[in-house]
């Protein structure tokens, strides 16, 4: 048996132990809470983005690639002026995919300018903004209002550093309110007549409730457009607390409160086996729920093999929570027990099969989420989340090598005071892969934002035709096209008229329309909707000459 007396908690040791690592996660937190990338995406609409009409239509379409929540005031329509010529009714078909904005009708001018913006909530609670712009009887041009430069744009600072805390609060609550507990039930049971096992219970269910808290407020900041907004505005709230995500983070609170009560229970009848035994059952179906909630209001809800990937997220969490919330039970409780080598090495051989464990739970079901969200393998080191993934991983193999450290320190007197300090690290490191990790569920899957740009250059007869496509995901495509001489020189074309097809999606054409800029031509109102080989073929007429038609292959992501 490991010696019972354990230092009792006081404020000022509490800050000493573990004030740095706090300081060092709430670092890695605002690092890793950078504007997130939008998660639905806009994969066709009618009218498209540049189209010129004959009249004005009487909806206006948005098809994304997965659902979203819209409120009535998720789409606005506006004239030259500013005026707005939509009639205040969204609605959503097609399971949430397609968005469909009413306009007034009787109300548009013979020829007008419009810009269309939304903004809306995808499935994994991050909030979606664009804008495209159509002319009727006139070409598209550019919008007199401004307003689109207001609804362009990645999702605000702001609000994602606020969403990216309530992650991060959330993350540490579990691990505290029950990885420590779970630890303590399981193999280190003299950990549940410490102080420590209240205050961390205590502490990490109020941190759920107040991470969930600032999660709502982050996102009705982000739907009400960010700066100068207040977080609690009351139509943006409640618009959050009605949608899917907002639900689960109210169901989030609720458990969590819940957690208090029936932990200290569970602490309070450790001698009662019985009646242990009933709270025991209790307390893991409820923090079992909880970890679903969390893993449902993420990643793991939107995409292909979506019950599998919730369950590998609830194990994922779950290993994860009592790897780091036993070793926060290690440092608190058990380390100043350790006054020999004997008591040292007794206390490690509870653990270390019990983290090895947790490690293997990891692997496992990290593999398996990999897989899922980091397609095609040149996503791990060309998008964020990819590169994210990699400092995840080498985080955790640093911790792994501490931890070796650490079971040769505690084999002979000596080491133990070294073995107390590389405790501390190891914690350390692994609060910073909580860090990564809340870094990483702000963040686009790979699968989701990888589309790099390419170029391809085409022969045409004495000249080359580039073509340059600033994105291959799929979707709206920015597409631009010069010739230029066997010197280098740039020739200028008469027209140029482009057409999009694919097989592997089953289209037979989309009309690229381009118009001329300084050095070139450009088209913004192309859409590649469904991923697979897409084939541009452009016409190019000279000045003088015969026109050409050349082709290019490349793939959509």
């Amino acid at each position: 048996m490991l010696p019972s007396s354990t230092p009792r908690p006081g404020p000022c040791r509490l800050l000493r132990l573990i004030g740095p690592i706090l300081l060092l996660a709430a670092t890695l937190l605002v690092a890793g809470a950078a504007p997130a990338s939008a998660h639905a995406v806009l994969v066709d609409s009618s009218p498209r983005d540049g189209a010129r009409l004959q009249r004005l239509p009487t909806t206006i379409t948005l098809r994304f690639d997965e659902s979203v929540g819209a409120t009535a005031d998720a789409g606005r329509v506006l004239d030259a002026d500013g005026r707005r010529v939509d009639n205040g009714t969204v609605r959503t078909t097609d399971n949430g995919r397609t968005v469909i904005i009413g306009l007034r009708g009787g109300q548009a001018e013979a020829k007008a300018r419009y810009l269309v913006s939304w903004r809306v909530i995808s499935a994994d609670s991050h909030v979606v903004t664009g804008s495209l712009r159509f002319g009727v009887g006139e070409p598209a041009g550019s919008n007199g209002s401004g307003a689109a430069n207001a609804s362009d744009g990645p999702t605000r600072t702001g609000p994602a550093v606020i969403a990216g805390i309530g992650s991060g609060l959330g993350y540490a609550g579990l691990v505290t309110a029950i990885g420590a507990l779970a630890v303590g039930l399981l193999i280190w049971r003299t950990a549940l007549r410490s102080r420590w096992m209240r205050m961390l219970i205590i502490a990490g269910s109020v941190m759920i409730m107040l991470g969930a808290v600032v999660e709502l407020a982050g996102s009705a900041v982000e739907l009400s457009g960010g700066a100068g907004a207040s977080p609690f505005a009351a139509d943006d709230l409640r618009t959050v607390a009605d949608s899917l995500p907002g639900r689960l983070l109210q169901a989030r609170i609720l458990a969590s409160a819940a957690l208090i009560p029936l932990g200290l229970g569970l602490l309070g009848s450790v001698r009662d086996h019985r009646r242990a035994r009933g709270l025991a059952i209790g307390w893991a179906v409820l923090a079992s729920g909880l970890l679903l909630l969390v893993a449902a209001h993420g990643h793991a809800a939107v995409g292909t093999m979506r019950v599998v990937a919730l369950a590998a997220t609830v194990l994922h969490l779950a290993a994860f929570c009592c790897w780091l919330g036993g070793m926060v039970v290690l440092v608190l409780m058990i380390r100043p027990r350790m006054t020999t080598p004997r008591v040292a090495g007794r206390a490690l051989q509870l653990w270390s099969p019990f983290a090895f464990g947790c490690v293997a739970v990891l692997v496992i079901s990290g593999e398996l989420l990999g897989w899922r969200q980091v397609q095609p393998i040149e996503a791990l080191w060309g998008t964020r989340y990819g590169v994210l993934l990699l400092i995840k991983l080498g985080l955790v193999a640093l911790t792994l090598a501490a931890a070796l450290l650490n079971r040769r320190s505690v084999t002979s007197s000596a080491g133990l005071p070294r073995a107390a300090v590389t405790f501390v690290i190891e914690l350390s490191i692994m609060i910073g892969v909580l860090g990564v990790a809340t870094a990483l569920s702000s963040t686009a899957p790979a699968i989701s934002s990888y589309g790099p740009p390419i170029v391809v250059s085409r022969p045409m007869a004495d000249d080359r035709l580039q073509v340059r496509i600033d994105s291959t995901r799929r979707g709206p495509q920015t597409i631009a096209v010069g010739v230029s001489d066997a010197s280098g020189r740039p020739v200028r074309l008469q027209q140029l008229t482009g057409r999009l097809s694919s097989a592997d999606a089953g289209v037979s054409a989309i009309d690229v329309h381009f118009t001329r800029t300084r050095d070139g031509w450009r088209s913004t109102d192309a859409v590649a909707p469904l991923p697979g080989v897409w084939q541009l073929q452009v016409t190019a007429r000279p000045r003088h000459g015969p026109s050409y038609v050349v082709a290019a292959d490349y793939r959509v992501w």
